[in-house]
């Protein structure tokens, strides 16, 4: 389980044009790295469950630990945006610029 659900990481899966490495089952929802930049792609992120919590599930069982801490790639966040104050612009691990979201608590 993730202190990250749907609100932060989008509810939908991912589409065409994503990159989604070979050995992430289709229709997950988001990519897990660890917090030195490893994509670890045994493991995958679902936000469906819930709109605060998501499961990260691993293939032939589990080996995180309570507190242990990951980075969530989104493969979809159209819905999830405007929910968030800033977009963070990261590239090679390295955030290269914070963008204010204008759309902000606009919906109507």
């Amino acid at each position: 389980m993730c202190d990250s659900g749907s609100k932060a990481a989008g509810p939908n899966a991912c589409g065409l044009g994503v990159f989604v490495p070979p050995t992430v089952p289709s229709g997950k929802f988001g990519l897990v790295k660890t917090m030195d930049g490893k994509l670890r792609e045994d493991l995958s992120f679902d936000s469906r469950i819930g709109e605060k919590y998501a499961l990260i599930e691993r293939k032939g069982g589990h080996n995180l630990k309570v507190g242990d801490k990951v980075e969530i790639v989104p493969l979809h966040c159209c819905g999830t945006v405007s929910l968030h104050d800033d977009l963070y612009c990261v590239r090679n691990d390295q955030v290269e610029g914070v963008w204010p979201i204008a759309a902000r608590g606009k919906f109507s």
